[in-house]
């Protein structure tokens, strides 16, 4: 639930888990570009929650602090925004690129480790996964290659060792796996 102004979003804000468990909230303020386009971007505290209840994420926009959390509740990740769509560790070495649009991830989601090697990335539509997946081992080969489809896996996702030996090909349909080999996947064999 949000407020619109003109058509853009402004103020506090509210969403939901299918489960009635509350996802995010957060607000918006009203920016104007200098050739008068007006957007919204995240003001504030945001925070997300998993459909559990838990805290799985808080974004303190105005000061730049990043949380996040694990499943158990324990910190998994903090960092510090110098720049926008880029977030810095302790060591002030990048490692999460994004980008957002209307308050939501709209865009690759980069994680980089140290050295500036890619660790993972993920599209996003709308702060919904939903396109290509790709992870790489520490050595820069591939690790993981699928897709994503209104936040859920779908489709053929391969995994590679850290030699480029091929470990699985796993065919999902909407987030359940509808066959597995641990070969070369015969083309002629379908996956939705």
């Amino acid at each position: 639930m949000a407020n619109f102004n003109m058509g853009v979003r402004e103020g506090a804000y509210a969403d939901w888990h299918a489960n009635g468990q509350q996802w995010a909230k957060g607000a918006f303020k009203v920016v104007t570009a200098d050739d008068g386009e007006r957007s919204s971007v995240e003001d504030g505290v945001c925070e997300s929650m998993l459909n559990s209840g838990k805290k799985s994420s808080n974004v303190n926009f105005k000061v730049g602090k990043l949380a996040v959390y694990g499943r158990d509740g324990k910190l998994l990740v903090s960092a510090t925004r110098t720049r926008a769509g880029k977030w810095y560790d302790a060591e002030q070495a990048v490692f999460v690129e994004t980008a957002f649009r209307d308050g939501k991830i709209h865009g690759n989601l980069t994680l980089i480790r140290d050295g500036g090697k890619k660790t993972a990335q993920t599209a996003f539509k709308k702060g919904e996964r939903d396109g290509v997946h790709k992870e790489w081992h520490s050595t820069g080969s591939l690790a993981l290659l699928g897709n994503y489809k209104k936040g859920v896996s779908h489709g053929k996702w391969v995994a590679w060792d850290r030699y480029g030996k091929l470990l699985t090909v796993t065919c999902l349909n909407a987030g359940k796996r509808v066959w597995m080999t641990f070969e070369p996947a015969n083309p002629k064999v379908s996956c939705p």
